[in-house]
């Protein structure tokens, strides 16, 4: 949620309550079988005619695309949905308010 548009409660609202209503590419899991039998799901990073870099949890895998035998891209955020469903309506606000607030990012060469 540190993207552009945080500061629009519309898109907070949008993706906090509709999460798979509009998901980038770059946000969406794809499902791969190979033709060895494995199943790996992530986020595809690379694309190139040999190979796919996916970031499932963890590290990335490359995967030729001769071993590759279907793929399945999901239409789903990886956020999931109801996040705000188990809260009380002032806890809701609070996040909100929280999430809109404007505070610099640290700069990383103070660290």
């Amino acid at each position: 949620m540190t993207g552009a548009g945080r500061d629009n409660l519309d898109y907070l609202l949008e993706n906090l309550l509709f999460p798979s209503a509009i998901v980038p590419a770059d946000f969406r899991q794809t499902t791969f079988t190979t033709k060895d039998g494995r199943t790996l799901t992530g986020v595809v990073r690379g694309r190139s005619n040999r190979t796919i870099t996916l970031q499932p949890v963890g590290d990335a895998v490359t995967l030729n695309t001769a071993d590759i035998a279907e793929e399945q891209p999901s239409e789903l955020s990886l956020m999931p949905d109801g996040l705000l469903d188990g809260l009380p309506e002032a806890q809701a606000v609070n996040l909100l308010a929280y999430l809109l607030r404007q505070v610099p990012l640290p700069d990383p060469a103070s660290r």
